[in-house]
């Protein structure tokens, strides 16, 4: 109670504490948007990676099954 009494008799002093609380709290909730969207493009990358490996992968396992067909030839030679 005492030092509430003593910082309300310096109004100036109690006016910089709040701002330098709000400032505080400011600095912590930015922080915390900061990392949590951080996080989520993190995880939009790697799902992205994952998919565009699948598809990469899904390519080459189709040209390789191809390769033995006779339309083969016909396909990766003509001009698109």
């Amino acid at each position: 109670v005492g030092t509430i009494r003593m910082l309300m008799a310096d109004e100036a002093q109690f006016v910089q504490n709040f701002l330098t609380v709000i400032g505080l709290l400011f600095s912590i909730l930015a922080g915390n948007a900061y990392s949590a969207l951080y996080q989520q493009q993190e995880a939009i990358y790697f799902a992205l990676f994952q998919e565009v490996s699948e598809a990469k992968s899904l390519l080459e396992q189709t040209t390789l099954v191809c390769q033995g067909r006779p339309f083969y030839q016909l396909l990766s030679t003509k001009p698109m």
